[in-house]
Order: structure tokens, then C-alpha cells, then sequence
């Protein structure tokens, strides 16, 4: 039995002829989720200072600075517009905040 454990550790972990692999796995997982750029498109443009007086419902409930061309989705939440459709070319057709269903033409100008 002690052979059989550490031959289906093996086995489970990295397969047949994937010993190399099975290490890198979770190396190459790491770079693939930046790969997607999603949280780093998001924090790039976070590195502004928005102004402490700004009032709130001037700031975009997705990416946290000022909005340029704001849109209210169906649900009442309102983003700027470039944020949110790239959201939903990047995530799926959900609302980041209330993740119900969210199509482009639910956005309306606010």
C-alpha cells in the first residue's frame, strides 16, 4: 500500500510523462490570470488622485474616478461608459455589482 499512495500522489498531480509540467502548473497559471489584464487594466488608471471634495455620484462604481460619460444600467448603478463596456466584453454580459444579467443597450445616458 505505501508504494500504491505515493504512485497516485504522482500519478493525480502531474500524470503520466507531465513531471516537468506538473511543477510549472501552477507557475503558468499565475502569469495566465495578469495575462487577462482585466485587474490591470482597472488599476492602471487608479493610480489618479481623484480630489477629496469630489461629490460621489460623479465617480464611476466600477473603476472609482471621475466619469467622462456616465451611464445608468437597469439596476440603478451608474458607471462610466467606456468602464462598463469593456466590463462586459471582459467578464460577460453582468452587472459587477449586483451580478444580474447586463447587455450594452441596458445602459442608458445619465
Amino acid at each position: 500500500q505505501n508504494s500504491k499512495s505515493p504512485g497516485s500522489l504522482f500519478n493525480n498531480s502531474s500524470g503520466p510523462g507531465h513531471g516537468q509540467d506538473g511543477g510549472a502548473g501552477p507557475t503558468k497559471s499565475t502569469p495566465s490570470r495578469r495575462a487577462d489584464g482585466k485587474e490591470k487594466k482597472v488599476k492602471t488608471p487608479q493610480t489618479d488622485v481623484v480630489p477629496g471634495d469630489m461629490p460621489k455620484e460623479f465617480i464611476c462604481q466600477l473603476t472609482h474616478r471621475p466619469m467622462s460619460d456616465p451611464v445608468k444600467t437597469v439596476y440603478g448603478n451608474v458607471y462610466d461608459r467606456t468602464a462598463i463596456v469593456n466590463w462586459l466584453s471582459t467578464q460577460g454580459k453582468i452587472c459587477p455589482l449586483t451580478g444580474g444579467p447586463l447587455a450594452e443597450n441596458d445602459l442608458t445616458p445619465v
